[in-house]
């Protein structure tokens, strides 16, 4: 599903040992369908930098990533956006939404994006409410963000970053402002995307993540140590 070769980030930083520094240092790997890899590692190890060069958002300094076999940094910024909209679905840290549209409307905006990639509004509404009933948030589908907690946000994110139902999840501490009840409800649901065939990636603090997980990287200083 997802293939990074020799993937490397550097930014300029001039210091009398180096002009540059490694945010996240070379690394190789694959993540397949029907998988599920957690990423864990202390803050500012290089964990969403690496997250976001996989989700398309960020160009690596080196190496290429693909996704079913397509180089996603050698299309276009049209292309890829599309791309991404069918085939990634990221759910970014922190407090994500458009305050003018309604829990529900936020949801299903990535699936009236782009034309190529549309499908039925009545599909779109029956995923949203499924998702919505699944995260415990359908009483909120009329509810605007201003109005919802952080946690509620979270998990609007997180039906958001899978109304397409992508074939790649790239998940960044979904679960960073939920109790121990609906952190067990989003790994569950992430987990069963996976059983589905898709490949999801989850940067997580939580121990409880790697029961999850058919594999974690652990990141230190922006290396990637793989633990099956």
């Amino acid at each position: 599903m997802l293939r990074a070769e020799n993937i490397c980030k550097k930014y300029f930083r001039d210091t009398e040992e180096s002009n540059y520094f490694k945010a996240v240092e070379p690394v190789s790997f694959e993540l397949k369908k029907g998988t599920l890899t957690a990423i864990m590692g202390r803050s500012g190890s290089g964990k969403s930098t690496l997250l976001s060069m996989l989700a398309g958002l960020l160009s690596p300094s080196e190496g290429r990533i693909y996704v079913n076999d397509t180089d996603i940094y050698s299309l276009s910024d049209r292309e890829l956006s599309v791309f991404r909209n069918k085939n990634i679905g990221v759910v970014p840290q922190g407090y994500t939404g458009l305050f003018n549209l309604t829990c529900a409307e936020n949801i299903m905006l990535p699936a009236g994006m782009h034309r190529e990639n549309k499908v039925s509004e009545v599909h779109v509404r029956d995923r949203a409410r499924e998702l919505m009933e699944e995260l415990g948030i359908y009483e909120l589908r009329k509810i605007y963000p201003a109005q919802m907690s952080g946690g509620e946000m979270r998990r609007m994110a997180i039906a958001r970053g899978i109304i397409n139902d992508p074939g790649l999840i790239l998940a960044d501490e979904p679960t960073g402002d939920l109790d121990d009840e609906n952190t067990a409800l989003v790994f569950r649901l992430l987990r069963r995307m996976a059983d589905g065939g898709a490949a999801v990636m989850v940067i997580t603090h939580e121990a409880s993540g790697r029961e999850y997980a058919d594999e974690c990287i652990m990141m230190t200083a922006g290396e990637c140590f793989f633990d099956m």
